[in-house]
């Protein structure tokens, strides 16, 4: 079927994502393909006032580990990005987890950071751990 309009932006100044969706056509979908979605990066204004901003990701992080012991939140996520903008709204994230399971993404909401707490990132299969830099 045919896409849905675009989300708004998920930031009010500077570089953010937007999503839309579409139904599937098929008759038996697999398992988390009844809807797609997809994202792109947007710009609301070239950049944030002088002084201020919406937030940076680092996007990079540790593959197949995540911080244990310090959630504060999770929620499924279509993207590493998404969860990141979560965590960057939240003013008691510091870090995140991204961990991929069937056709879902979990994002973990850490309040704390590797800087602070290294040996609580452990090896955990099909995540990453991300730090929000803000």
């Amino acid at each position: 079927s045919d896409w849905g309009p675009w989300s708004a932006c998920s930031v009010t100044c500077g570089i953010g994502v937007r999503y839309r969706t579409t139904e599937c056509d098929s008759s038996n979908p697999l398992p988390g393909e009844k809807q797609t979605k997809v994202e792109e990066s947007c710009t609301v204004k070239p950049s944030c006032p002088q002084g201020t901003t919406s937030g940076s990701l680092l996007l990079s992080g540790y593959f197949n580990a995540a911080m244990q012991g310090h959630m504060i939140k999770s929620a499924v996520v279509y993207s590493i990005a998404e969860c990141g903008l979560m965590c960057l709204q939240d003013s008691n994230c510091k870090s995140f987890n991204t961990c991929s399971r069937k056709s879902e993404l979990l994002c973990e909401l850490n309040n704390a950071t590797y800087d602070e707490y290294g040996e609580d990132v452990l090896s955990k299969f099909n995540c990453s751990y991300h730090r929000a830099l803000k």
